[in-house]
């Protein structure tokens, strides 16, 4: 059965691409067979980037096939859109795929900060937290990107930084200089440390290298285990779906909740936030990823139907705040239509109500 989804997918995939290339083809005839042939060649590429997932495709066909990934599915929609329009359009709907594409780009790579004031929980002092999700390292979000995100956290002197899945993009391989990934997730600086849990694309044929890269640094790695850093405790989760294997499956943390001290406060990383209201009163807060907050509009109608949070703060009933973050970096097509890149600062102020 899933053979035969993913060979629907691939058809529906190719079509899309080929719609593109006949509207082309059909608007400068003298250059059609190019035209069907640079595309073809463009169309595996992208779902080589996404399908190959033990070993690189290199560097640069990595990245042309990622941005022809956003270029095409584009296309497709615009030129889609506009084929029904009762008047030539082509070089309407092209433009507008020009600036679209152009834009979506300058929004993946803009790397912006969003803020939350919390006061509902029990801390005895101030606490700033850095929230980090979906850096998906790989073809396109390599050092550069890191580098970026490190400076800009580290500005923010936050007393502890929380690092909550999709760290890597499934493939490993993929990845410029790895050495240098490690060196500059050891620059995370905090009161408290760097803690990382595990998201679904930290995973696959060749996870024992994103852990071990992990376990080089100074990064506190939690895999569904809970520890006491000082003024409040930080907890982790496996994913709950991981995309292929992740060193075993995800386990109860009831346990290791029954042998902290309950009198503070308990801090969750969970990547994906279908899981948020699974955890009862004992977590105080809980933060997560993986949504991208749909990425390209209008995809968050999909993403806020799926999940109880898809992006923001939710109070929960039972007083733990939950926080869902759209993400550092950027999956498949790199770009961004109505959302952000962003790292999320948490201020935790203590009660007024103490």
């Amino acid at each position: 059965m899933m053979y035969v989804v993913l060979t629907l997918i691939l058809a529906l995939y190719g079509s899309m691409h080929g719609f593109v290339a006949w509207t082309l083809a059909k608007q400068f005839p003298r250059f059609a067979l190019p035209i069907y042939g640079i595309i073809f060649v463009f169309t595996v590429m992208s779902i080589a980037v996404v399908a190959v997932r033990t070993k690189s495709i290199g560097s640069f066909f990595g990245q042309l096939g990622s941005y022809w990934m956003a270029l095409g599915l584009l296309a497709f929609v615009i030129y889609a859109l506009f084929h029904f329009l009762p008047f030539p359009s082509f070089w309407w709907s092209t433009t507008c795929i020009v600036l679209l594409f152009a834009g979506g780009i300058w929004q993946a790579e803009r790397l912006q900060k969003t803020s939350y004031k919390v006061e509902t929980i029990p801390v005895e002092q101030p606490v700033r937290i850095a929230l980090l999700s979906d850096i998906h390292l790989g073809y396109v979000n390599g050092v550069r990107k890191l580098e970026r995100i490190v400076q800009r956290v580290n500005e923010e002197q936050p007393d502890v930084v929380l690092l909550a899945g999709d760290l890597f993009d499934s493939n490993f391989e993929a990845i410029r200089h790895p050495e240098r990934i490690q060196e500059l997730l050891s620059t995370f600086q905090s009161t408290y440390g760097t803690f990382l849990a595990w998201g679904n694309h930290d995973a696959g044929d060749n996870f024992d290298k994103m852990r071990a890269l992990v376990l080089q640094t100074n990064i506190h790695l939690l895999e569904d285990e809970v520890v006491d850093v000082g003024p409040f405790v930080v907890g982790g989760r496996k994913d709950v779906r991981p995309i292929g294997d992740q060193g075993g499956v995800r386990h109860s943390i009831a346990q290791a909740l029954d042998a902290i001290d309950s009198s503070k406060p308990v801090f969750m990383l969970d990547h994906q936030p279908s899981t948020v209201l699974d955890y009862d009163d004992r977590i105080d807060l809980i933060v997560s990823g993986h949504t991208h907050r749909g990425q390209v509009w209008p995809f968050y109608l999909i993403t806020q139907k799926i999940f109880p949070i898809d992006y923001g703060m939710l109070q929960k009933e039972n007083s733990s705040v939950a926080i869902v973050s759209s993400g550092a970096g950027f999956w498949g097509p790199p770009i961004r239509i109505g959302t952000k890149s962003e790292y999320v600062i948490i201020e935790l102020q203590p009660s007024i109500l103490k």
